[in-house]
């Protein structure tokens, strides 16, 4: 478990973070470690909280992008007078 949090804090090769911890989640099912039925079943409740992220984060990126949160922000500052 260091491995992995310590590869996607300190990103060797300027891998992106997730790769290491997947690697080491990896390497411990292979190695025996974890049965990869005790394995998928702990990810299974991850499922929907990271789909949920995979569409809420690139679309808060493009509203962003767009200006919607800096107009909401000017028009709640003047409705509320400052």
């Amino acid at each position: 478990m260091a491995t992995g949090v310590a590869g996607a804090l300190l990103r060797p090769w300027r891998l992106p973070a997730w790769v290491a911890p997947v690697v080491c989640a990896a390497l411990v099912v292979v190695a025996g470690g974890i049965s990869p039925t005790l394995a998928r079943r702990a990810l299974h409740p991850l499922v929907s909280p990271v789909a949920f992220l995979l569409a809420a984060v690139p679309l808060a990126v493009l509203l962003d992008r767009l200006g919607f949160f800096a107009s909401l922000a000017e028009r709640v500052t003047r409705r509320g007078g400052g």
